[in-house]
């Protein structure tokens, strides 16, 4: 560590992990984008895109 904000730093990160628990389990992913928790194409776009948005109006020209 080169200064005092690296120190703080590292001590946040050690309190965060302080209530870490590790099992023997095999991690799952799941995704948060379709009910059944799956990867799909479909479900690949809405997170893409999450955030973004067009004012774009056809009808007004």
């Amino acid at each position: 560590m080169n200064n005092v904000e690296e120190m703080a730093e590292f001590v946040v990160l050690c309190d965060l992990m302080q209530d870490t628990q590790f099992t023997d389990q095999d991690d799952q992913i799941t995704r948060r984008w379709t009910g059944h928790g799956n990867y799909t194409s479909k479900s690949a776009y809405p997170a893409q895109l999450q955030g973004t948005f067009s004012t774009y109006d056809g009808k007004s020209m």
